[in-house]
């Protein structure tokens, strides 16, 4: 049992080995079938030859790559995408080439780990991502916010909206007027310098297609270092017309019409007008239908425009409607065709009233009549007259001063109707009135009536806005007047002056004199003639005395018949001072104990008192009353010193002064003396000491003889040089002085020349000119005076 067991067990493992061996067979030749054919050996199914293929599918996953964050628009493409086993090593892709403006953070992924820039593939698909961020400090491009020029506009100031840039001064081209405005028919353009502020930089590739602007075209922009320079280009300027008036009269019986029209409208041309049906005469006929083509041309630089592209069209006072309004493509041609009514003989287009000139208490009102000069006079009937209040209240007497509304209704006279009518737009005048003394509000025309509205101040016509006076001003020392006479009215027919009063102040002043340094105010009053009255409303810049304006608002009383005025004059004249000193720099002399002083002064205008005070702390003294005088001081001590003359007002208070420097000194003892020879004896000298002040004299005249006089004669004995010599004595002091004094010989006949005997002091003459005298004396005698043999004896 036990070996047939054992016996069955083996077959039953054999059984079970060549299953397994079968069925490994038929696997291997499956794979092969089934393979990609790159197993050695294999064949396209998987035939036999398999051999050495694994066995088993292979199973790929992909790697992608994209971009995150900001991407420039001309970032590099991303890396294809791959495939990959798990397991596998992958090396991630370079990054992208780098782009101005922008940082990239590299390649990353949650789905693997990334090492060295390498990773192991799972079994699963990978993304890596590169985050682009921009660079916050490259500028890629600019705003700039400017408004559009505009004509007659000045020029406006751009703003840089980009941060991190600076805007420059702009700079502008083109031709303006001469106010420094745009022209219209003009182009412009503005260069405007940006500055890349501090850390910042503009990117380099940085184009006009890089900057937008809120107005105008980008022309260039150019990179230069760190800023760029932007020009901006503005088409050219037109100025849009949006209203247009056309003076246009309507056609009326007989008269001629009008081919050309001229306009007031701003860029507006001369514009050509043609009638139909035609006009063979040129002249209106009765009781026709006329239609009117206006063709109207704009000036360069103006286009017509408005509410729904048209402008709104006057003619002759009536508004057109848009209907009979057209416009070229360009918009500068404008077309208008209006018809207009059946023409009447005489078409009305004016009229002129008479207001009265002050219709102050006039019971029923003032009349309102069409004026003489009118020439429709007879054709127009004034029907109603209503004056109202500005609250509404109808009213029959006016007051003086106050605003009325007369509401109007004008008609043509019935038996007129046939001829006449209004024309669609009325102009109403008021020929009578010298001044703006009525506004008309409103014209209407309604079932062939014309009502007026027009708005009325009672007594403009008679109101004085205005006062000039002229007067003397206060002068020192005039006497004061209050006679209404020294004031001049400018307009004396209209106002004259009532009284005249004077004040310092707040006092009064009826008599005296002005006195000087004051300012006056003249208080005065006016009262009108006739049936003037003062414009209630005239304040202090319409009254003027000599040109200038008064200090205050005037006051009106009386019915606005008397004004009162104040008028304060520039301080009246100060009188002036002239202070002189002779000696001007006097000297106390030597051996002296003082100086005098002649002190002289003179004074212009009027004054109450003066004094003089010499700086020495004397006192003063009081000047004259006269204006002017002497004034003689001593001084004992040498100083500089300051001489004041002062006048005062009765008040005492000082009007002017005037002061003088005056430096005291000493002389300084100096001998000094002269020595002149006589004329008939020049042995003969005069001596004089010429030292001022108390001295002591001390002479050596050279000859030993000496003295102590300060004057005195000597006769020298001999003509020969001298040295004379002076000194002079005073309070101690001393000096000395020496000069040669030169003696001249005689005129007598001495053996030794000498002309005269000398004893003592005492000149004797010579004995030989007793001599000769007496010979001359007893040929006088006989007579011999002449007698040829003794010539030299005749005379003397």
């Amino acid at each position: 049992m036990s070996e047939k067991k054992s016996m069955k067990g083996m077959k039953w493992i054999i059984v079970l080995l060549a299953l397994f061996l079968v069925a490994g067979v038929f696997v291997g030749a499956a794979g092969a079938g089934v393979g990609d054919g790159t197993g050695t050996g294999g064949s396209d199914s998987g035939g036999e030859t398999g051999g050495s293929g694994s066995g088993e599918e292979t199973t790929k996953y992909s790697v992608t790559y994209s971009y995150g964050g900001t991407t420039p628009t001309d970032a590099p493409e991303v890396p294809t995408e791959s495939e990959h086993a798990a397991g596998e090593t992958v090396t991630v892709k370079s990054n992208p080439e780098s782009v101005e403006g922008y940082t990239f953070s590299g390649w990353s992924t949650s789905d693997a780990t990334v090492e060295n820039g390498k990773f192991e593939m799972p079994a699963k698909n990978v993304t890596l991502t590169g985050t682009w961020t921009v660079d916050p400090s490259v500028l890629k491009s600019i705003a700039v916010s400017i408004a559009a020029p505009a004509v007659g506009g000045g020029k406006p100031a751009p703003t840089i909206n980009t941060s991190g840039v600076t805007a420059g001064t702009p700079s502008w081209t083109g031709t303006f007027d001469d106010n420094n405005k745009f022209k219209a028919g003009e182009s412009y353009s503005v260069s405007i310098p940006a500055t890349a502020d501090t850390g910042k930089t503009f990117v380099s590739t940085l184009t006009k297609d890089d900057v937008t602007t809120t107005n105008g075209t980008v022309k260039s922009a150019t990179l230069a270092e760190n800023s760029v320079t932007i020009v901006i280009e503005f088409g050219t300027l037109t100025n849009s017309i949006t209203s247009v008036t056309l003076p246009l009269t309507a056609p009326a019986k007989d008269q001629t019409a009008a081919t050309t029209i001229t306009s007031d409208t701003a860029g507006v041309n001369s514009a050509t007008v043609s009638w139909s049906p035609s006009l063979s005469s040129g002249k209106f006929a009765q009781s026709t239908e006329y239609t009117a083509t206006i063709t109207v041309t704009t000036s360069a630089g103006y286009e017509f425009g408005g509410t729904g592209g048209k402008p709104s069209v006057t003619l002759s006072g009536s508004s057109i409607p848009a209907g009979e309004v057209s416009l070229s493509a360009d918009k500068k041609t404008m077309t208008v065709t209006h018809k207009y009514p059946s023409t009447y003989p005489v078409v009305i287009s004016a009229v002129a009233l008479s207001i009265p000139k002050n219709p102050v208490g006039d019971e029923n009102g003032p009349n309102l009549t069409i004026a003489s000069t009118d020439p429709n006079k007879d054709n127009l009937d004034i029907i109603t007259t209503t004056w109202k209040k500005s609250d509404g209240t109808t009213v029959t007497k006016l007051d003086y001063n106050t605003e009325y509304t007369a509401n109007v209704e004008i008609s043509v006279k019935s038996a007129k109707t046939s001829e006449c009518t209004f024309a669609s737009s009325v102009t109403v005048t008021k020929p009578n009135q010298t001044t703006d003394t009525s506004k008309t509000e409103s014209v209407t025309l309604s079932n062939g009536k014309l009502s007026l509205s027009i708005k009325f101040k009672t007594g403009i016509d008679n109101e004085i806005d205005t006062v000039s006076l002229t007067m003397t001003a206060p002068a020192s020392g005039t006497a004061v007047s209050i006679q209404p006479s020294l004031v001049k009215p400018e307009t004396s027919a209209k106002y004259s002056v009532d009284s005249l009063k004077w004040y310092l102040g707040s006092t009064e002043l009826t008599s005296g004199t002005f006195e000087p340094g004051k300012k006056y105010t003249a208080k005065i009053v006016l009262k009108t003639t006739d049936d003037y009255v003062f414009n209630s409303g005239i304040k202090k810049a319409d009254v003027k005395v000599n040109s200038n304006t008064v200090d205050e608002d005037p006051s009106l009383t009386d019915s606005y018949k008397t004004l009162s005025l104040k008028y304060t004059f520039s301080e009246t004249a100060k009188p002036t001072i002239t202070l002189s000193a002779d000696p001007s720099s006097p000297k106390i002399p030597v051996g002296g104990s003082q100086v005098s002083v002649n002190l002289r002064y003179t004074i212009t205008g009027s004054y109450a008192s003066g004094s003089i005070s010499f700086g020495d702390n004397s006192g003063t003294t009081p000047l004259s009353a006269s204006g002017s005088g002497t004034l003689t001081h001593s001084y004992s001590k040498t100083d500089t010193y300051t001489v004041k003359a002062t006048v005062y007002d009765k008040s005492g208070v000082e009007l002017a002064s005037r002061t003088l420097s005056l430096p005291v000194g000493k002389d300084t003892l100096t001998a000094g003396f002269t020595a002149t020879p006589a004329s008939d004896n020049p042995q003969k000298i005069s001596f004089a000491g010429t030292t001022a002040g108390n001295v002591t004299w001390e002479w050596d005249l050279g000859d030993g003889t000496k003295t102590n006089e300060k004057s005195f004669t000597h006769i020298y004995k001999k003509a020969k040089d001298y040295t004379v010599t002076l000194t002079v004595y005073s309070g101690g002091l001393s000096n000395t002085i020496s000069k040669t004094v030169t003696v001249a010989k005689g005129t007598g006949s001495g053996g030794d020349g000498e002309p005269f005997l000398i004893i003592g002091d005492t000149e004797v003459p010579s004995p030989l000119d007793i001599i000769a005298e007496f010979i001359r004396l007893l040929l006088s005698l006989f007579n011999f005076e002449e007698h040829p043999l003794f010539p030299d004896l005749g005379g003397e």
